[in-house]
């Protein structure tokens, strides 16, 4: 699996931050071969406001981190989290209802595989411990393409993070 450098990020919203992904790695198990490789990446997504005693209130929102590791098509550990913008290692919002779906897109960007983690009902706190789903079972995609983390709360993708993915 090569996992490109440059991971292609979006994210959704009314105050969602358009910067560029800030931490990203290519690693190979022996120098020139990668065969063996993986990717994190990260994007950021705007702030979280809330009235409180009839006060607007607002604090930083979060990021969405996403890894990937595998060799060539296969994936043997892919995992994302959501912590907070300030390094706190806390979550970074209030999220309720909320899911992380792992989507797999070929290279003409048709989507032919999807894997959700399980939807959480209850809503988090903001200094919670960071949420995140982890899939360590292997499965081996059938394209070359984009593998893709999107973070969903209250049916509304929050951020969506891809690496692409060669043979």
């Amino acid at each position: 699996m090569a996992l490109s450098l440059s991971a292609i990020v979006s994210s959704t919203g009314a105050q969602a931050a358009s910067l560029p992904v800030v931490k990203g790695a290519v690693r190979a198990a022996a120098a020139g071969d990668y065969s063996t490789a993986s990717a994190v990446g990260y994007q950021w997504f705007g702030s979280a406001c809330a009235t409180v005693f009839g006060q607007k209130v607002c604090w930083p929102g979060g990021y969405l981190g996403h890894s990937i590791k595998g060799s060539k098509l296969k994936i043997t550990r892919e995992d994302a989290n959501v912590e907070d913008l300030v390094g706190a290692g806390v979550v970074g919002g209030i999220y309720c209802n909320y899911q992380f779906t792992f989507s797999y897109y070929n290279t003409s960007g048709d989507l032919y595989r999807s894997r959700k983690s399980p939807m959480v009902s209850k809503c988090t706190s903001y200094g919670d411990s960071p949420i995140g789903h982890v899939f360590n079972k292997d499965i081996t995609l059938a394209h070359a393409g984009r593998a893709c983390a999107r973070f969903i709360a209250n049916g509304k993708t929050l951020a969506t993070q891809c690496h692409n993915i060669s043979k």
